[in-house]
């Protein structure tokens, strides 16, 4: 991804300018806002007022407002117990199990405690309970849907996502370093120690430390390149149908299209699904970090002492020859370099905040831009965005890296699901749909006259607020491949250094005390920052009680969704990792058939409705509904 910009002085460019510094004039007051707020301006509602017009008529203004909203009680407490005890148990069969060990079933070191457990008594049940179905169903109904026949939110699908479990002695293993690497939990003791040696080469390859190459932490210069031909001096212009088309095509100017096998590739990951983890694989294999071709080198350099470390966006080509088994182990080790830095990110940068649903696939014409989700933010007219309407999301593409829990559906809500009382201070999220994801979605086009203060200066003061001015930033006057915070097949990544005008440290709330039962749901676009658990609740150990979250996203029913459902039952079935989570197709890691609930489970708990949400049923068109023909078509052929 080249960035061009408008020539200079133009009249496009000044507007883009005028309207980028009056966002960040309306940014600062926001954060006033939000900082004044805090915790308060969290909506919530009693799930049994949920059919309550006047209770939900507040909630959803408020939801709307902010992105993030509390379902309370959604599951009696008893239940949430229940679930919660028969998880212990299951978790600790488990790691006796002869075809388990307990690193095998825990997370990414970034954060231990979100197990890669997929179909646990809590996960299973949960998922299917009408409570739970029906909360979905109604906050899904604050979207804007506008009669769109490509999906309906009456008809929620459950999306298999992973446990969050603290205390109960769980912790000892993470203590002791028994963690599973992103991706990586087939791999035995010395195939993890080579593929940690192999990440630390590719991290020297990439510029991210060692001797011999540019370090990104000390501020170095790398090249990126790409086989496809970048006519530097050429406007690729698209016809976007709203009245901002002259601004949009500048910005658009940045973004260089990828060549048209690309394009091509991508219409094909949504016409067949069985194709699917073949697109993947080949898509995220073709992504170069630093590569030599004979068509365009663009040099980055970095100030020295001005900007942090950051990944820049490669350029994606194709190599039909290459064979799946050098595909899937290219792709395994660009994730793993990635890991570590992120790591090294997580020791460096200060306060972090991460967006979900993709990263570098916001600024991708074949990712969200296959449906313009983002045009009014990138023609300027961020003010007239509306975070909230489906018809520009629904046929966007969230994950073209083929990330290791990057979510390939369309989901409206991320959403947690709490079974046990959770503390202030484990999560946090900046609640502002609009202007904050206005501000990083256009922060790669802007950069500052002036670097930002030492790291010994006091913030607020005279040199930050100087810093910070709308007037010290200009839009970039040399074309360059920075995204800030962005990696391919990981979620974007928000930071003090890159992200200044976020004041993250004021404008992430804490989230309140959630009881069990309790639901959780955030806007797609929100940023979020899950603490450290004994900074909040200080050290775990053996007799504290067990903490247990489960991610429970709230997704419609849509042509993308039932191509994933009908991979995703086919995982269930086999006790694998959902589709997200099985980045090499290989199934790996199968949960015990004697141990994990099955489709008898479900049916028991949720009925008919909870099969469908499965896929594991056929939906009833009644109305009449040309979605759920499809979906039914997909996953019942015969």
């Amino acid at each position: 991804m080249l960035l061009r910009k408008p020539s200079k002085g133009s009249a496009t460019a000044v507007i883009l300018l005028v309207r980028w510094r009056r966002l960040l004039t309306a940014l600062r007051n926001e954060v006033d806002h939000i900082e004044g707020l805090g915790p308060h301006l969290i909506p919530s509602i009693e799930f049994s007022d949920v059919d309550d017009a006047a209770q939900t008529r507040r909630f959803g203004r408020d939801v709307r407002r902010y992105g993030v909203g509390i379902v309370r009680k959604v599951l009696p407490r008893s239940s949430a117990q229940q679930a919660v005890s028969d998880t212990v148990g299951y978790l600790e069969a488990r790691a006796g199990s002869s075809t388990t060990r307990p690193a095998r079933f825990r997370g990414p070191r970034q954060d231990p405690w979100c197990f890669d457990c997929f179909w646990t008594p809590a996960q299973v049940r949960c998922r299917a309970h009408p409570n739970v179905l029906k909360a979905q169903r109604y906050v899904m109904g604050l979207w804007e849907t506008d009669g769109d026949e490509r999906l309906t939110t009456r008809l929620p699908v459950s999306y298999v996502d992973r446990v969050r479990v603290r205390g109960g002695g769980f912790d000892d293993v993470v203590v002791e370093g028994i963690v599973g690497e992103v991706g990586s939990e087939e791999s035995e003791e010395s195939e993890a120690s080579s593929s940690a040696s192999f990440a630390r080469e590719e991290r020297k390859k990439m510029g991210v430390g060692g001797s011999g190459s540019s370090n990104l932490m000390n501020k170095g210069s790398i090249s990126i390149s790409s086989s496809s031909n970048y006519d530097h001096d050429h406007d690729h212009d698209h016809d976007h149908d709203h009245n901002h088309n002259h601004n949009h095509n500048h910005i658009n100017n940045h973004i260089n299209n990828h060549n048209n096998n690309h394009n091509n590739h991508n219409n094909n990951h949504h016409n067949n699904h069985n194709n699917h983890n073949n697109h993947h694989n080949n898509h995220h294999n073709n992504t170069t970090i630093t590569t030599t071709t004979t068509t365009t080198t663009t040099i980055i350099n970095t100030t020295p002492d001005d900007d942090p470390p950051f990944f820049r966006n490669p350029h994606k080509h194709h190599h039909h020859h290459q064979q799946q088994q050098q595909q899937q182990q290219q792709q395994q080790q660009q994730l793993l370099a990635a890991d570590d830095w992120i790591s090294a990110l997580q020791s460096s940068a200060g306060v972090i905040a991460q967006v979900d649903n993709g990263s570098l696939e916001r600024w991708e014409p074949d990712g969200y831009g296959r449906c313009g989700t983002y045009n009014r933010i990138f023609a300027g007219d961020w003010e007239n965005y509306d975070p909230w309407q489906s018809s520009g999301r629904v046929g966007a593409t969230t994950d073209l890296y083929n990330g290791y829990g990057s979510c390939s559906i369309f989901r409206m809500f991320q959403g947690l699901l709490s079974l046990s009382t959770a503390e202030p201070g484990m999560l946090r999220l900046l609640p502002s749909p609009r202007l904050a994801t206005a501000y990083y979605l256009l922060r790669p086009f802007f950069s500052s006259r002036r670097p930002p203060p030492g790291p010994d200066v006091a913030r607020p003061g005279p040199e930050w607020d100087a810093y910070l001015d709308p007037d010290n930033w200009l839009l970039q006057p040399e074309p360059d491949t920075i995204i800030h915070g962005a990696v391919p097949g990981h979620a974007q990544r928000l930071t003090e250094p890159w992200h200044p005008h976020l004041h993250l440290r004021s404008s992430l709330v804490t989230l309140p005390t959630l009881q069990p039962g309790d639901y959780i749901l955030w806007h797609p676009d929100l940023a979020y920052h899950f603490s450290d658990p004994a900074s909040v609740a200080g050290p775990a150990g053996p007799d504290r009680p067990v903490t247990m979250l489960l991610y429970v996203p709230a997704a419609p029913l849509t042509q993308t969704n039932a191509l994933y459902l009908a991979r995703q039952r086919k995982a269930f079935r086999r006790g694998h990792p959902g589709p997200d989570f099985d980045t090499l197709g290989r199934g790996i890691v199968a949960e015990d058939p004697d141990l994990r609930p099955g489709e008898d489970e479900i049916a028991r708990v949720g009925g008919v409705d909870a099969l469908r949400a499965m896929g594991l049923a056929p939906w009833e068109p009644e109305p009449a509904s040309a979605v759920v023909d499809l979906a039914n078509l997909i996953l019942f052929p015969e």
